[in-house]
């Protein structure tokens, strides 16, 4: 994943984070065609909120805008899933 996104080994945390991310959303032969998400949690997992890693993306900023006028958005790069709360890791081209 790293090689296709020529993204740094820096990383590598979050592009094996991804991967098992992914794995864990997909039927295994293990558990007769089931997914371990919905072992675990008893529901099946949404494949809509996929992205590619690496890729470009432009996250909606306006609620920390600190002026009205400020972009809504910057370009960022995806970065994986947060393990906490609902949402996405980004690095922002501009700051780092």
């Amino acid at each position: 994943m790293l090689f296709h996104a020529n993204s740094s080994i820096w990383f590598w945390v979050e592009a094996f984070s991804i991967a098992i991310y992914i794995i864990n959303r997909l039927p295994t032969p293990v558990l007769n065609e089931l997914f371990p998400f919905e072992i675990l949690y008893g529901k099946t997992p949404a494949y809509a909120i996929f992205h590619t890693f690496g890729c470009l993306c432009f996250p909606y900023l306006r609620d920390y805008a600190k002026i009205k006028f400020e972009p809504h958005s910057v370009p960022c790069i995806f970065l994986g899933y947060t393990p906490s709360y609902k949402g996405f890791r980004y690095l922002d081209l501009t700051s780092h």
